[in-house]
């Protein structure tokens, strides 16, 4: 049995001001710094085999605080960075509809295979969410450890449990620092939604 623990990254001022973060090299605030040492505390005295995270700041921060508590190194995995949002990113909603009022439009024309340029869509997000599932399930053993974000982390929740994609923006929302257990057996998965 494989059990994974996904988490989403602490908080950063990005989150704060509600402004769109993709892949901003954004850091942890002080109050996502406090949330990655008490994610990291769950795991104290418990045995981690492996521990991955997505190569973006706020990931990676927030997994230098796990490795000091597991005693493992991070190792850099970019199926789990956040979706690229391109020149969107660092805009507010209200900013984005100012400056690039066709967004809209352009997103109820193509639907989830609409991304912004430089970007990535939805759909290609479910198809990295995928792949790095699969390799994680097929290479890894015991208990290990994916620091993520919610993009990722909520994509994979609904091809797990069966949630159709069209409900992305409804689904479940992780907040910074919460946690999604992963049991697989070798052939299903068995999902766990904790904070």
């Amino acid at each position: 049995m494989l059990q994974i623990f996904f988490i989403r990254h602490g908080e950063t001022v990005f989150n704060v001001e509600k402004r769109i973060q993709g892949h901003s090299p954004t850091p942890l605030n002080a109050k996502g710094i406090k949330q990655a040492k008490d994610v990291a505390s769950f795991f104290k005295n418990k045995q981690v085999d492996k521990l991955y995270t997505s190569h973006l700041v706020r990931a990676c921060q927030t997994a230098a605080e796990l490795e000091k508590v597991v005693g493992k190194k991070a190792i850099l995995a970019k199926d789990w960075a956040e979706r690229s949002e391109g020149f969107l990113e660092g805009l507010t909603e209200e900013e984005l509809l100012q400056k690039h009022p066709t967004v809209r439009d352009e997103w109820r024309i193509q639907g989830f295979n609409w991304k912004p340029e430089g970007g990535e869509s939805i759909n290609e997000l479910f198809v990295r969410v995928k792949r790095g599932f699969e390799e994680l399930v097929r290479s890894n053993e015991g208990t290990i450890i994916v620091v993520s974000h919610g993009g990722p982390i909520r994509a994979l929740r609904m091809l797990l449990v069966g949630e159709n994609q069209s409900n992305f923006f409804e689904a479940k929302h992780f907040k910074n620092g919460e946690m999604l257990e992963v049991l697989w057996d070798g052939t299903k998965a068995v999902v766990r939604e904790s904070s």
